[in-house]
Order: structure tokens, then sequence, then C-alpha cells
């Protein structure tokens, strides 16, 4: 798996990729009410596990997709993403971004921790999610200023375009 780099990602190009990428920082770990209650915008929670896409995106009643969370978002806002394994837009292996979000991973389940190592955020897109889409595994619909993607692991590992059990080469 790719090691944590410490990196911001800022001023995305139209139809820009970032793939086989992992994102952190130990930034913001230790002030975790700076990032529930930004200056401007809202805090929009997403935890895989415990969250629905019915409810309103809050600490106590997360959301369950990332996607989910930027259709909801407005410019400015600020999407928190618990642990977990995340596989994009209706399971289709990519998210797709068209706004200034600030999007941050490595939070315990309950919102009560960030950790990028002990609690690890990775966006990680099965083999089956190839049949149904080639797009890049992050995609940015337009020109963006001013996008934060910090504390996730993005993996393609999983994904290749072989059958499980038809066709695959000789030996693999």
């Amino acid at each position: 798996m790719t090691s944590i780099v410490r990196r911001v990602v800022r001023g995305a190009v139209v139809g820009g990729t970032v793939l086989g990428l992992a994102l952190g920082s130990a930034a913001w770990a230790g002030d975790l009410e700076a990032l529930f209650e930004p200056p401007e915008g809202r805090a929009i929670f997403v935890a895989q596990a415990t969250g629905k896409n019915s409810n309103p995106g809050t600490r106590e009643s997360p959301l369950k997709n990332i996607d989910k969370a930027f259709k909801t978002a407005a410019a400015g806002d600020v999407v928190l993403v618990a642990e977990g394994t995340y596989s994009g837009t209706f399971g289709v292996g990519y998210l797709e971004i068209d706004k200034p979000v600030k999007l941050y991973g490595g939070f315990s389940s309950d919102f009560g921790e960030r950790d990028v190592v002990r609690y690890p955020t990775l966006f990680q897109p099965d083999n089956a999610s190839g049949g149904k889409a080639r797009k890049p595994l992050l995609r940015f619909t337009r020109a963006i200023d001013g996008l934060v993607v910090d504390g996730f692991i993005f993996d393609m590992g999983e994904r290749n375009s072989y059958h499980a059990s038809e066709g695959k080469p000789e030996g693999v």
C-alpha cells in the first residue's frame, strides 16, 4: 500500500485525475472542534459503517457516502469522513467533485479522534466497479480553486480489467 504523504491538493485542472495517491497530514489532529465548526460553511459528516444517506450529515447522524456529501455541500464546506473502505459514486469506483470543499479522512467511527494511521479512510473500488465505469478515481468536473483532500488513501489495487474466472492471462 502507498505510504501516507503530507500534501494538500489545490487548483485542479478540469477533468484532472489523481490516481494511486495517498494524502494525509497530522494537521488538525489535535483540534477537532476547529474542523467540526468551520469559520465558513458547515461540517458534513460521513461514516460508511453507521451513516445513512437520508441523514442530515451531522456528527450524530452522518451520511453514508462521500458522493452524497459532495451533492449536498456548498463551496467552502468541510466533509469529514470516518474510517472505512469507500468505493465511490453508486459503487462504480470514482468520485466527482465540482466545488471547492475541504475533505478530511482518518476519523474514528464516532468522530471522537482523528489519526490517519489508526483510522484509515480508504478509497478502494472493487474489480466489479471497473465494468460499470472507467472514469478516473478522483475527477474534477471543472477548475476548482481551494479544494483540500487530507487523510485519505486512494488505491486502485483491487480494480483491474480481468474477469474473476474468464479472460485472465495465463499465470495470473
